[in-house]
């Protein structure tokens, strides 16, 4: 075998060292390919808790009843917003009781040892959908415009999945504070959201982002910042929402110590059976409950008017 002439030698030299460089860059990055994080999984995980959220918004929202106590005729004048959530009677209850105490903290009783409930037309209750913001923080102002003179108090859900809502009860004026409810609806059983984290959070700096994670100071919480409640409920956040179901729609969501109610009995009943259908009817339609006081005779005379007004309630 001849000898390989100079220029064969250089360029036998030259390709041995372009492989061996080739090889050693497909080596490398086979090893920093193993050692590297792969970013897919995240990248997916968030658009789905995104959608989630959005579709427990929508549920919740679709449930919420809303309220409002506005009267420009007291002083200080009232400005007060807030949801009911029917079959979630320890949510609601737990709502009434704290924004009770922010009115008579605020002077919104006007002197009374009680608070005297205000007529308000309907025309000032929110879209549910305010209460359901898709991100909030406890800077979120609410959408009225705020009074510092007046008495301005309004409840947003802060995240909701699962069996779990967390709730926030504003007071933008004349004393700015916060108070959060968590419930698990699962049990109908509402509690402080402090049992949520590990360690004491100023209420100001808690939120959620548009995944519904729980935010402080605008920043997802780690799992050091969470109690186990707080983990098990975090991760019922970003499942679907589980909406309660209430035996009984004409339930009240709220006591007349907060709102004006009406009574609506008859006495003497049942009467002419067409006018009780009639009555009745008109009950079921509008989700009310009616109170009569029966005779007897009358109900002897109409058992089966009486036995559907036993029917309904």
């Amino acid at each position: 075998m001849s000898p390989l002439s100079p220029r064969d030698t250089l360029v036998y030299s030259v390709f041995s060292a372009v492989s061996a460089l080739t090889v050693l860059v497909l080596l490398a990055g086979a090893i920093v390919t193993a050692f590297r994080d792969d970013p897919a999984p995240e990248q997916s995980v968030e658009p789905a808790q995104r959608a989630t959220a959005s579709e427990n918004r929508d549920a919740l929202s679709a449930a919420l009843r809303s309220y409002s106590v506005v009267s420009d005729k007291r002083t200080p004048r009232l400005d007060i917003h807030t949801f009911g959530l029917p079959g979630a009677a320890s949510l609601n209850s737990a709502i009434e009781e704290h924004v009770l105490s922010m009115i008579e903290e605020s002077g919104g009783f006007a002197g009374h040892a009680a608070f005297d409930p205000v007529q308000t037309a309907p025309v000032h209750r929110w879209p549910a959908t305010a209460f359901t913001p898709a991100q909030t923080s406890l800077d979120d102002a609410p959408p009225a415009r705020v009074d510092p003179r007046a008495v301005n108090i309004s409840t947003r859900v802060l995240a909701s999945g699962g069996n779990f809502v967390v709730t926030a009860v504003d007071a933008e004026s004349p004393r700015q504070q916060t108070r959060l409810l968590l419930t698990d609806l699962a049990h109908d059983r509402t509690v402080n959201a402090h049992r949520l984290f590990a360690a004491p959070v100023d209420t100001a700096a808690i939120g959620a982002d548009d995944t519904d994670t729980l935010t402080i100071d605008d920043e997802p919480v780690s799992d050091t910042d969470l109690s186990s409640i707080g983990d098990r409920v975090q991760k019922a956040l970003h499942i679907s929402f589980q909406l309660p179901q209430p035996d009984d729609l004409r339930s009240l969501d709220f006591s007349c110590a907060l709102l004006p109610c009406v009574a609506l009995t008859y006495d003497d009943g049942p009467g002419e059976a067409k006018s009780e259908r009639t009555i009745l009817d008109a009950a079921d339609e509008a989700n009310i409950r009616v109170t009569y006081f029966l005779l007897g005779k009358n109900t002897d005379s109409s058992p089966e008017v009486a036995e559907r007004i036993i029917a309904a309630g």
